[in-house]
């Protein structure tokens, strides 16, 4: 049998590059698919048939989080610039308050597409990215708070506003 294996859309030759079964180019080792002839590319009626079921790859997942981070850091800007009419303090509260929910989506999005894995794996670094975002806006709003005495309502709409921005980003993923 020809060591090649169709997954998704590569074709990937586990004796060129030397990978086992178990690490071809699937999601993970209990996705690999039918095997092909790699004298030509995969007919389009054979594509999916048999494939790797995955819905979506982490280049796709890392760029949606990097355009929710770009958003979430454009509208603390925004609400920094609206609230600067009250006064530059609660100029930096509002910022603050949308950059570190943009802070904890970076750290969520860092620590959950590091690479390939398995599914267990996979779960285990979701929720302790989950984990780390909530104690990174945690401390942040603790800080903004309690440390520096910041406007509450200014941090909190920025806080609010940055978060929601979740809710479109995945709504409209384009």
């Amino acid at each position: 049998m020809d060591p090649a294996f169709f997954c998704a859309r590569t074709a990937t030759t586990l004796t060129a590059i030397g990978l086992s079964l178990q690490t071809a180019a699937c999601y993970n080792s209990r996705a690999w698919t039918v095997p092909h002839q790699p004298d030509g590319p995969v007919p389009l009626t054979q594509r999916n048939r048999g494939g790797c079921h995955v819905l979506n790859s982490l280049a796709s997942g890392r760029r949606l989080a990097a355009r929710v981070i770009a958003l979430q850091l454009v509208v603390a800007t925004a609400l920094g610039a609206v609230f600067l009419w009250q006064g530059p303090r609660s100029a930096l509260a509002a910022f603050g308050g949308g950059a570190i929910v943009a802070l904890g989506t970076a750290l969520l999005a860092w620590r959950t597409f590091a690479g390939w894995s398995a599914g267990g794996l996979a779960m285990g670094r979701l929720l302790s990215g989950m984990v780390l975002k909530w104690v990174v806006i945690i401390v942040g709003l603790v800080a903004i708070l309690g440390q520096y005495k910041l406007p509450p309502l200014a941090a909190l709409t920025g806080l609010v506003a940055a978060y929601a921005i979740n809710l479109l980003a995945f709504r409209f993923k384009g």
